[in-house]
């Protein structure tokens, strides 16, 4: 059928309209690229906005798009890019590390195809000031589950005069070293299964304090004794209830485009959610990520809220202890994962999802604080708080 004059004139109409449309948003994109790798996020992806990172088949990689996040993104093989292991596989070692630490590795116990083994990156869990290595278990199980080997050393010190728990920049060549002697030991369960030239750093409170330390290369006693360089195998960072200030002042984080979350909780008392605001808005370079989450307070992350011996948070939860370390673990496992296995659906999840709250605890349920334990007051000897 012909078209009159003036529908065809109005059918070229429309098609130079459509194509300034496409033009339009195509430079929107451009020109937005480097912002989607700056977010803050307020909340959390609820279990069905993340189903198809657990469940989706490797196929699906080759042809999900890419977020605009850089111009190197490229979809992960399905060697590369495993999907969530399920819980039942985690697996624990304890060792000793060469500095005389213990700790406790968690890690994705699954059985490789000889012709291709799969070797994950290892990720340091800085613990907070006299906080146990034992009170970060699930959370690091959950974090192992997006394909991390996950170690949780107990630093005990006594460089400030007493002896306690105190996470040190030090421990990130350690763990270095000791990665580099696991995956080479045919003795050890993680012969040839980590990868060390892949490192990642997870912290909580002091230890969060100390990863942004390691990360922006600092070396101040007592926070680190003798000399620390950045090391090239250090990719990402995930930091829950810190901050970085010294003599009143936020301290500058330089971390050469190393991506940097920071999660707080807006119950937490220790380490106050504007104090980690100020901290993220010191972070110098892309990828960084701010998230915060409702009714967590300081100790989100650990088994029972205060550990005995830490520092005492004042506010309860009013979220279960249990939610809140599996989101907390969601978020920094996600965030790891998208930057390290380069899997376009995490960085979905980070930069692109619309989250859903944690579920509050009723009323009735709140926990009262156990007021027995310990102060943090006059545990500071330095111009750092330490929490």
């Amino acid at each position: 059928m012909k078209h009159s004059e003036p529908q065809r004139q109005r059918d070229q109409y429309h098609t130079i309209s459509l194509a300034l449309l496409y033009l339009s948003l195509i430079t929107a994109i451009l020109n937005t690229g480097c912002a989607a790798m700056d977010r803050a996020i307020h909340h959390l992806p609820s279990d069905e906005e993340l189903a198809s990172l657990r469940n989706s088949k490797s196929q699906r990689d080759r042809t999900d798009p890419k977020p605009q996040l850089s111009s190197t993104s490229t979809p992960p093989s399905p060697e590369s890019a495993p999907t969530l292991f399920p819980s039942d596989v985690m697996a624990k070692l304890e060792v000793t590390m060469n500095n005389g630490d213990p700790a406790d590795i968690y890690y994705p116990n699954v059985k490789q195809p000889t012709a291709q083994t799969l070797r994950f990156p290892i990720a340091l869990l800085l613990q907070g000031l006299n906080v146990d290595k034992a009170h970060y278990s699930r959370y690091a199980q959950q974090v192992a589950r997006y394909g991390f080997i996950v170690v949780i050393p107990n630093h005990r010190t006594s460089i400030r005069g007493r002896d306690e728990l105190f996470a040190q920049v030090g421990q990130v060549p350690d763990t270095l070293e000791l990665a580099r002697t696991l995956t080479a030991d045919r003795t050890s369960p993680l012969f040839n299964h980590i990868d060390p030239t892949k490192l990642v750093l997870l912290g909580h409170s002091h230890g969060g304090m100390m990863g942004l330390d390691a990360v922006r290369g600092a070396c101040d006693v007592p926070f680190c004794i003798g000399e620390y360089s950045l090391p090239d195998e250090l990719k990402a960072a995930v930091f829950f209830g810190t901050s970085l200030w010294e003599n009143g002042e936020y301290l500058s984080i330089d971390n050469t485009s190393i991506p940097v979350a920071l999660i707080a909780g807006d119950r937490d008392s220790l380490i106050a959610i504007e104090e980690t605001r100020q901290t993220y808005a010191h972070i110098i370079s892309p990828p960084r990520a701010l998230i915060t989450l409702a009714g967590v307070n300081h100790y989100g992350l650990t088994n029972i809220n205060n550990p005995p011996g830490s520092p005492s948070e004042v506010n309860p939860p009013q979220v279960d202890q249990t939610a809140s370390i599996d989101a907390i673990a969601r978020w920094s496992g996600l965030f790891l994962r998208a930057h390290t296995w380069d899997d376009p659906r995490a960085r979905n999840a980070i930069y692109r999802f619309t989250p859903k709250p944690i579920p509050p605890i009723p009323s009735r349920q709140r926990s009262i604080v156990n007021s027995t334990h310990p102060s943090s007051q006059g545990l500071n000897q330095s111009t750092r708080r330490v929490s």
